[in-house]
């Protein structure tokens, strides 16, 4: 299998900056050159030192860079020249259907539209694409009676009001948009809508300095769904959820009333059935018990010495039912542990990585010609 797997992605402007991570399911000849990363700026012009808006593209933009008439769309739109290139070489031992990863890391950039770019030495590789959209401003909204929606623009870093922010309300039937407004917010940062019958399906907000936020798709509301029953249940619980076989397994039953799913009572005096039942389903043994005051009855079975092992289950039954599942297995305990130095320093990407570590027994004895298996 070959290709990639770019995402599209939203950040604030501020900040310690942005990660992106890329999938590459190695090719042929992928691993034997670079993949470049490429990231370009259709929404503002490159100068020497900054970057300064223009209304190229917006957030909202339906264009796909996938897709090649939108593509061809955006490259016109595209300020000359890379804000960001990275080039990684692949391990040359790498199978033609391994799935590597990899991550860029940059310093924040400008609210802005961003071009990703995804290349490869590989002429089997299509290229990928994606746009990167960096904008502070965050869409609130609250519903309101008779057809009203409260909406606020705030600050995705801070926190805080936009005032005079844009808020556009799209309406889309069949992905084909059919009705469009633009509202302002006032020196808060909020505005009321009212929509009408049909609620907005999309919104969209911006301001002079920021078009950069994609669209949202607009819905609220909750549902409440009263319960008006008085369930019976059972809560079973193990003193271990894994055992050996031949041990002897501690269980607790607790049998209660849930009202309404508002209000729980214990029932006391509640005969129930406990049985044991092994990875097959089959019941090994069943003991009868009665509830206490506080609802709780207890019962201990001891496991087969022999036989099979795997998933084994505790049930009660009766007018109230439960169930509990534990593991049965030869398992044996660890007799050393694994530590690490603390990591004091920092690294960035592309750094190699140096982790030291210790085997010991539990008596403080280095654990020596051990296997050791690492994952990252």
């Amino acid at each position: 299998m070959e290709g990639t797997d770019l995402p599209e992605t939203e950040l604030p402007v501020q900040g310690d900056g942005a990660k992106i991570v890329a999938t590459h399911f190695a090719g042929d000849h992928l691993h034997m050159g670079g993949a470049l990363c490429e990231v370009q700026h259709p929404g503002h012009q490159h100068g020497a030192d900054t970057l300064s808006p223009s209304p190229f593209l917006d957030g909202d933009t339906e264009l796909n860079p996938r897709v090649k008439d939108d593509y061809e769309i955006i490259k016109q739109k595209l300020v000359p020249g890379a804000v960001y290139n990275y080039v990684k070489q692949f391990d040359a031992s790498l199978r033609e259907y391994d799935e590597v990863e990899d991550s860029i890391f940059y310093e924040g950039l400008p609210a802005g539209v961003y071009l990703l770019t995804l290349n490869s030495d590989n002429s089997n590789i299509a290229e990928e694409r994606a746009l990167l959209r960096v904008s502070n401003l965050r869409p609130l909204w609250q519903e309101l009676p008779e057809h009203r929606v409260r909406i606020a623009v705030v600050d995705a870093v801070t926190g805080q009001p936009v005032a005079k922010a844009k808020v556009r309300l799209n309406w889309f039937k069949y992905r084909k948009k059919v009705k469009s407004e633009t509202l302002t917010c006032d020196d808060r940062g909020e505005t009321i809508y009212t929509y009408g019958k049909e609620e907005p399906t999309h919104i969209y907000v911006y301001t002079d300095a920021d078009k950069a936020m994609a669209k949202r798709t607009f819905n609220y509301g909750f549902t409440y769904n009263p319960d008006q029953d008085t369930h019976q249940r059972v809560n079973i619980y193990t003193d271990r959820t894994l055992y050996r076989p031949g041990q002897t397994v501690h269980v607790a039953a607790w049998a209660y009333d849930n009202d309404k799913s508002i209000e729980t009572k214990a029932v006391a005096n509640e005969p129930l059935t406990l049985a044991l039942y092994d990875a097959n389903s089959k019941e090994v043994t069943k003991k009868n018990v009665t509830t206490d005051d506080f609802g709780m009855a207890t019962a201990d079975f001891v496991l087969p010495s022999s036989g099979l092992t795997g998933s084994f289950s505790v049930r009660a039954t009766g007018r109230y039912n439960g169930s509990m599942q534990i593991t049965v297995d030869e398992y044996k305990r660890p007799t050393f542990k694994v530590e690490f130095d603390k990591v004091d320093k920092q690294y960035a990407v592309g750094d190699t990585v140096e982790v030291k570590g210790y085997a010991r027994s539990f008596a403080g004895v280095p654990v020596q010609g051990a296997l050791v298996k690492a994952t990252y």
